[in-house]
């Protein structure tokens, strides 16, 4: 019995403090609350590639480097890699981006 009497008030205190700390936590904002659709963002890869991207490529001092040094630009998708080198005058284009 007394057992009983010990387990019931450890489960009776257990839930007058659950109710207090729900009772006393502060309200959430509205941030928390407000519920916002996420756009829908597959169709933005279905667009007319037409901007053009120019690059100089430039040593320590600031010189043009004109070795054609090979050019990387990686895109949001990781399955496509853009790649050119540069001209004499240290400039790489890249095109259709």
């Amino acid at each position: 019995m007394r057992r009983l009497a010990v387990s019931c008030s450890i489960w009776f205190l257990c839930l007058v403090l659950g109710a207090l700390a729900m009772f006393l936590l502060p309200n959430p904002s509205t941030a928390q609350t407000s519920v916002t659709p996420v756009p829908d963002t597959r169709g933005l890869k279905d667009f007319a590639t037409i901007g053009q991207l120019a690059v100089q490529v430039q040593d320590s001092t600031g010189q043009p480097f004109f070795e054609g040094a090979a050019v990387k630009l990686f895109t949001t998708d990781i399955a496509r890699t853009l790649s050119t080198t540069s001209d004499q005058g240290g400039h790489a284009i890249f095109n259709r981006i």
